[in-house]
């Protein structure tokens, strides 16, 4: 579900929801330190589809637990 959807959602029906918990914040804009390979190869346009198919997983791993 959308966090807009969500959000709307909870404040239409607010005696049906206790709680609300953001998971995943796309459009929650953020200053990182530091960005791992596979996040800075994923956007590159040309590249993207490619690394889809053949970046190794120990690479997507380490992106994944530097985050």
């Amino acid at each position: 579900m959308g966090g807009y959807v969500a959000w709307k959602a909870a404040v239409d029906y607010s005696e049906r929801v206790s709680k609300l918990i953001l998971v995943d914040a796309a459009g929650y804009a953020t200053t990182a330190t530091s960005v791992p390979l596979g996040f800075k190869l994923a956007q590159i346009p040309m590249l993207s589809g490619l690394m889809a198919n053949i970046l190794p997983r120990r690479v997507i791993e380490s992106s994944l637990r530097d985050v």
